[in-house]
């Protein structure tokens, strides 16, 4: 089985999840970013073909220790 190579970025600050996402792109990877962890919760295909999150410690919301836990 081989796994995805999609990224997932979990920061509330849009410059942040530009910078990564088009850092990523540029070598080859698949990104999907989320504003908050409840975004990324609500959605399923993000959870599944994920190989990789990236989460900003301090989110609004649900922190990312939190969103780390539940993951």
């Amino acid at each position: 089985m081989q796994l995805s190579q999609r990224i997932v970025i979990v920061d509330d600050e849009r410059s942040v999840r530009s910078a990564l996402t088009n850092l990523l792109q540029s070598e080859g990877y698949s990104t999907q970013s989320f504003e908050s962890a409840e975004d990324l919760l609500c959605n399923e295909t993000a959870l599944t073909d994920a190989a990789l999150f990236i989460i900003d410690v301090q989110l609004k919301g649900m922190s990312g220790f939190d969103l780390f836990r539940e993951l």
